[in-house]
């Protein structure tokens, strides 16, 4: 960090400050560090808004099978899909590629259902991270700030000699050959380099994507469609709770009256402990059968991922719907008996 500390002082064409950081505490650091930044605190040396951050972990090895990039922080909070283009495209030229969550794609020789395998593994990482909203690598506190911001972290190999030495024995971490230090910096130092040709904050890209491989993305518009039904779900629910309250001329104008009529349709509705548990069960197996259905399905359909997400999501709706009707009659016919 130090020589590329001292290699970016000399470029005095480039149009940003740069800033190097070195903390102590992970994540608690760097927001202590920012906090005083942006005024919280008694640091007085300042260069200005901060538009982007790149965080580098590197683990003691003799050398690295890639770069591992971790993206998500706290409560699903993404950088720009820009910043990671970048970052992957650079690094891939400098042979030390950066790889999502240090996973790596299947082989180009692999089947499309091993490769449907991985791309699911890496999706359910990112998700799950998502879902959690725990962050995944120092970078998170940025985020906060919307500061496009990402981790790079060195891969060991399971056989490095010095990996192994140092956590057996706990010996002196040994920094990476040469030739490790100076891809990594080159990496370094062409995304700084495509950076300060910034001239406004990253804008154009994506803010809400999932990538299910190194080299491709699932935009918003692919599985927002599921989200959307969820929500008009509620829609659904509040027209069902004012078609309760009867005919115009059926309606009460004291409250209490439609209360009571709309208390008395779900005490009608009311399911036992088994029912409900049985209905949690159908709709987590009908979930597992969407979920592997696309291993069924030719593979020159799922080559479009707009139309096989929509045939998903509105297989998911009308099976949920015939469910929740189903059930609805059997409770009724229940209730008569």
């Amino acid at each position: 960090m130090a020589g590329l500390a001292k290699y970016a002082s000399k470029q005095v064409y480039w149009a940003k400050d740069i800033i190097f950081l070195v903390t102590d505490g992970g994540e608690h650091g760097v927001e202590t560090w920012l906090k005083s930044y942006h005024g919280g605190g008694g640091l007085y040396v300042r260069s200005g808004i901060i538009q982007a951050a790149v965080c580098l972990e590197l683990p003691p090895a003799k050398s690295y099978a890639g770069m591992g990039l971790f993206f998500e922080g706290k409560s699903g909070q993404l950088p720009n899909l820009d910043l990671v283009n970048i970052v992957q495209y650079i690094s891939r030229v400098e042979r030390i590629p950066a790889y999502l969550h240090g996973m790596v794609d299947a082989p180009r020789s692999s089947t499309w259902l091993e490769k449907y395998k991985r791309s699911a593994q890496l999706l359910l990482r990112q998700v799950s991270s998502l879902a959690i909203g725990k962050s995944v690598g120092v970078h998170a506190p940025f985020l906060r700030y919307r500061i496009d911001a990402l981790t790079l972290s060195g891969i060991v190999r399971p056989t490095d000699p010095v990996s192994l030495e140092y956590l057996s024995t706990g010996a002196a971490p040994v920094m990476p050959t040469p030739f490790t230090i100076r891809s990594i910096g080159r990496t370094v130092e062409s995304t700084l380099r495509s950076l300060n040709n910034l001239l406004e904050h990253f804008h154009q890209s994506f803010f809400f994507y999932i990538l299910p491989a190194n080299e491709k993305y699932i935009s918003i518009g692919d599985y927002i469609p599921a989200a959307g039904l969820m929500v008009a779900s509620l829609l659904f629910q509040a027209m069902h709770l004012w078609w309760m309250q009867g005919s115009d001329d059926m309606r009460s104008d004291n409250p209490e009256t439609r209360i009571d009529r709309i208390n008395a349709y779900y005490a009608f509705l009311r399911r036992t402990l088994p029912n409900t548990i049985g209905i949690i069960a159908r709709v987590h197996l009908l979930g597992v059968i969407l979920l592997i259905a696309p291993i069924a399905v030719p593979y020159a359909v799922l080559t479009n991922t707009t139309s096989t997400a929509y045939v998903f999501t509105m297989a998911l709706a009308s099976v949920s719907m015939v469910l929740h009707i189903s059930d609805t009659y059997w409770i009724e016919s229940v209730r008569r008996m």
